[in-house]
């Protein structure tokens, strides 16, 4: 193992809030002689000052996440690279450690998540890049979506930077959500209705296809054609 690489798991725990003193000690004296891994811890401290400043009592989960979002991105370029965690995967980390919103409960882990009560949704998961977060509707934790994951119907999706995922509809039809973008899933028998709430989506539908309509915080638009390109700013 390279001798940094055991400071991973510390960074990682202090962005969950759960960083024990013992390895508070051990990295603090680590940092003193390791440029880099000094250079790590402080860009952690800044996105957890991010994170503090975007969740205030009250606000929507949609608007603390916009805020998030859009305070990472503005950061300079070269605050982007790590040498062993990415930048969207400490963001992710510190939206999960928050709950990505104050009804997180402490001691809750996505482990204790199922599937009750929930409609598998006919997509599968194609051209996961980077972090891309998913909540489940019978759920408040937000977990990392995997390549083999299950879709259900009204799962909303949160990618983070340099994060992208398709999404396969079928052999014919795909859906691209690009980065920095949250999107909900809702089909019905009749049509399906995906509510972008912002950031980026790039669709690719079969002809023909169902009623298809894309909701953004502007107003609704339906698919007439096959492909198409919707951003909210």
């Amino acid at each position: 193992m390279n001798h940094c690489e055991q400071y991973q798991t510390i960074i990682e725990s202090y962005l969950e809030g759960e960083l024990k003193e013992s390895d508070q000690i051990l990295l603090d004296k680590h940092i003193q002689h390791c440029a880099a891994c000094r250079d790590e811890f402080q860009k952690a401290q800044t996105l957890a000052l991010i994170i503090g400043e975007s969740f205030q009592p009250g606000r929507s989960e949609e608007s603390a996440a916009d805020s998030v979002l859009n305070s990472i991105a503005q950061r300079p370029a070269t605050d982007k690279s790590h040498s062993f965690l990415t930048f969207g995967k400490i963001a992710a980390t510190l939206i999960m450690a928050a709950g990505l919103l104050l009804s997180f409960h402490a001691g809750r882990t996505s482990a204790q998540w199922q599937p009750n009560n929930l409609t598998q949704a006919p997509y599968t998961i194609q051209n996961l890049r980077g972090t891309v977060l998913v909540r489940h509707s019978n759920s408040e934790i937000w977990q990392s979506l995997k390549a083999e994951s299950a879709v259900y119907i009204d799962d909303q999706f949160l990618s983070t930077p340099g994060a992208q995922v398709t999404f396969a509809v079928d052999e014919n039809s795909f859906i691209d959500l690009k980065e920095n973008s949250m999107l909900e899933l809702h089909i019905t028998p009749d049509e399906t209705n995906l509510h972008l709430i912002r950031g980026t989506l790039d669709a690719d539908l079969g002809s023909p296809h169902g009623p298809f309509f894309v909701t953004t915080p502007h107003g609704q638009a339906e698919a007439l054609g096959t492909e198409f390109t919707i951003k909210v700013d």
